[in-house]
């Protein structure tokens, strides 16, 4: 209990044998339920959390039959934890975890609209009962990107987030399952497409904003500019010669895009500017 407030904390738990006892005991005073959820891990997690939990304790098991990703279990059971607030972030998290989660945070800001959230991937977050209540769970993003689809989720009904330090802590043992690779391309499709649904539900059906006029302007133009950049250096490479005219198209396309989207941008900011 914290100021009155009862305090639910859901660990989602996929092959944590090693380390889900030592998540349970230092588990703060004021957390009055631990609801751990075992995501089908196939070890000894599940039964070393069924171990754990005594009568009328506040340990709670959840076993999935099937793996549905960390979303699932987190569904099952905002303020937003910024591993890259700290100065040594970069010495305290694996490299590669590092830049991944730098530039999935940078591509989300667009995404979610909530400009001022450094560490998308963070899964470790508080969130009110309103907010619990307003989200379809069911419907969220099942896998590593839920919580870049909370977190639109969140903007679309215009719920405050706000970005906490936290201290982070790797090389404990874990083991990451997360492959860049495959993660990258999948997450970067999958915030295009959350972009694309908020745009749809934040300033087309729920509100009206000419933001959005400037951001299809934006991707009309800069895609029009692929085949005249490509023009241009195809007159270069066999000619030796750019004509002024091609010249001329490219770069008003590149220089118009580009200002339609700083400009849309810059609105989507303004808007969300009290959602922090």
């Amino acid at each position: 209990m914290y100021q009155e407030h009862t305090i639910a904390v859901v660990v989602p738990a996929y092959k944590e044998e090693l380390l889900i006892s030592r998540v349970i005991e230092t588990m703060p005073a004021i957390v009055d339920w631990i609801v751990v959820v075992d995501d089908a891990s196939g070890d000894d997690t599940a039964k070393i959390v069924r171990n754990a939990i005594t009568p009328g304790g506040r340990l709670i098991l959840l076993e999935h039959a099937v793996n549905q990703g960390v979303g699932g279990a987190i569904a099952s059971g905002y303020t937003k934890g910024n591993r890259l607030f700290t100065g040594d972030a970069w010495n305290q998290i694996p490299k590669v975890r590092y830049l991944g989660n730098s530039a999935m945070s940078l591509l989300t800001k667009i995404a979610s609209g909530y400009w001022h959230v450094a560490d998308s991937q963070s899964g470790y977050t508080a969130i009110n009962s309103k907010a619990l209540e307003t989200i379809n769970w069911d419907k969220m993003y099942k896998r590593y990107g839920q919580p870049n689809d909370l977190l639109v989720r969140l903007n679309i009904h215009n719920f405050r987030v706000r970005d906490v330090p936290v201290t982070p802590i790797y090389n404990i043992g874990e083991i990451s399952g997360v492959r860049p690779l495959r993660m990258i391309p999948r997450l970067s499709w999958l915030l295009l497409k959350l972009f694309i649904y908020r745009m749809w539900q934040k300033y087309v059906i729920r509100d009206f904003h000419p933001l959005l006029f400037f951001y299809i302007m934006a991707f009309f133009l800069l895609i029009v500019s692929v085949p005249l950049g490509l023009r241009v250096f195809y007159k270069w490479w066999l000619e030796g010669v750019i004509p002024a005219i091609n010249a001329l198209a490219w770069m008003s396309s590149v220089i118009a895009g580009l200002q339609s989207l700083f400009f849309a941008m810059w609105f989507d900011m303004e808007y969300n500017r009290e959602l922090r």
